[in-house]
């Protein structure tokens, strides 16, 4: 790879020499495209520093500011371009010209204009310009060669311009004194404040939230939040209600826990939601039903929450909530009963991922539900391909057009499941690297950035790092 950059660079400098190319900034292109979306020079500041990989923290210390100034700017430039990832920003800022390419030696660049010779004659004594014919010539070779470049780069992985999603056991090209060294996605991340399982998870602004679950005392009330840029744990306001086997989903500025089974042992109807911003609880609608070990997912403004136990056996409903209305309503069934499922939304429709229908038995199954055909009165259930080892009690996260799925139990002894990739537009799956820690039944997985954070069981927080970003440097004069 970075030989590649190498070739880019050197070929790019080529180009300049040949036909002394200006830079976007020279003809005011950034100031063009910042006053078009409105950006500020703190801004655009701020945006250049994003796309060279830097942090909050490193993005805060660079410019003297506050990292909670640098989330409130970069919520404001995120709505100004229309994007949503850092990823999507540097596109953005490279695509706009607020990152340049690299520019020509300044050598070349000081020189005086030389008039261009005619197509068939010869330069010059002492004049180094290439007559036109030989520039074109020289364009057109240089043009193959980055285009071949680009595509030896991208064949075999997924690229998102200078992002790209490696496939689960990517090895760094090797050179002739080099051996294949494998990337390492996993590392450990500061414990949990208390050891925990089958306990709650969502992010809002870049913390991460961790929300009752199973504790050593019984069922917990305990909320935790992870700063994912000073790598600190801190206690926040207590749920209500303690419980466990739940699942949380993030609408709008408010972290949802519906039902779960209490301390007493059986599962409640209760549905509380968590203010970050305030560091307070509410209370909403309960659900039609008692359900504990549901799978739940939110889209387009709604929380969906399938399936879940309702205290005699694993049930088959579809629960459906509607915030402005502070409803539940019922959806289609599902075509079977399960709980501890994992469900996740991406690209208008929600898969639901494993579970189990009676508590001991793993499936492998894979649905894909669809809410606009179930509110046309359609089937919204479709079969996707199975995951390739059954499971029940893992944690499903997604990132980009990506579904990741971690930890969990088969039914039998096993501790340690593989995390599994799938790919919705190849209805895929593929194994990833084993984890550092074991991942057994009852782990929580989020996705921040380019990571995915799994917590627990127990004390156990790792991350594992699913998207690789390459940043190409800028050269000024």
């Amino acid at each position: 790879m970075r030989s590649f950059f190498r070739l880019y660079h050197s070929l790019r400098t080529e180009l300049g020499t040949i036909f002394a190319l200006p830079s976007r900034k020279a003809i005011g292109y950034n100031q063009a495209m910042a006053e078009e979306n409105g950006l500020s020079e703190r801004e655009q500041d701020i945006l250049r520093l994003v796309a060279t990989g830097a942090s909050n923290k490193e993005i805060a210390q660079a410019l003297v500011i506050s990292p909670n100034t640098v989330k409130v700017h970069l919520r404001n430039i995120f709505a100004k371009i229309g994007v949503a990832s850092r990823t999507e920003a540097t596109l953005y800022a490279l695509r706009t010209g607020l990152i340049e390419s690299p520019a020509p030696p300044a050598e070349a660049a000081e020189q005086a204009p030389v008039p261009i010779a005619e197509p068939d004659a010869l330069p010059a004594e002492g004049n180094t310009a290439l007559p036109l014919a030989r520039r074109l010539r020289w364009a057109g070779l240089i043009a193959a060669i980055l285009v071949a470049a680009f595509a030896l780069v991208l064949i075999g992985g997924r690229a998102l311009g200078l992002s790209l999603f490696i496939t689960p056991t990517p090895q760094i090209t090797p050179s002739a004194s080099q051996v294949p060294v494998e990337l390492e996605r996993w590392q450990i991340d500061p414990a949990l404040p208390q050891a925990v399982g089958f306990a709650a998870s969502a992010v809002y602004e870049q913390t991460l939230y961790l929300i009752g679950g199973q504790t050593d005392a019984g069922a917990g009330n305990g909320v935790f939040a992870y700063d994912t840029n000073q790598e600190t744990w801190t206690a926040q306001k207590s749920k209500p209600t303690a419980v466990r086997d739940i699942q949380a989903a993030l609408i709008g500025e408010m972290i949802y826990v519906p039902g779960g089974l209490s301390a007493a042992g059986e599962p409640t109807a209760a549905v509380e939601r968590f203010d970050p911003r305030g560091n307070t609880w509410e209370t909403t609608a309960p659900l039609p039903a008692p359900r504990s070990a549901y799978a739940l997912a939110a889209l387009e403004g709604r929380l969906y929450l399938f399936g879940g136990w309702d205290g005699r056996a694993f049930q088959n409903t579809l629960f459906i909530y509607d915030p402005s209305e502070n409803r539940w309503t019922r959806g289609a069934d599902l075509p079977f009963a399960c709980g501890f499922a994992s469900a996740v939304s991406s690209n208008g429709k929600i898969f639901l991922l494993g579970g189990t229908p009676d508590g001991k038995t793993a499936s492998t199954a894979v649905l894909a539900y669809y809410p606009q055909r179930d509110q046309d009165g359609e089937d919204p259930w479709e079969t996707q391909a199975d995951i390739p080892q059954a499971r029940f009690a893992g944690s499903a996260a997604t990132l980009g057009d990506l579904v990741f799925l971690f930890g969990g139990s088969d039914g039998s002894n096993a501790e340690n499941l593989p995390g599994m990739q799938y790919q919705p537009q190849r209805d895929e799956w593929s194994v990833l690297s084993d984890s550092q820690q074991p991942l057994g039944p009852g782990v929580s997985a989020v996705g921040i950035e380019n990571f995915i954070h799994v917590l627990g069981p127990g004390t156990t927080h790792q991350r594992y790092q699913a998207i690789y970003t390459i940043t190409i440097p800028v050269i000024t004069r």
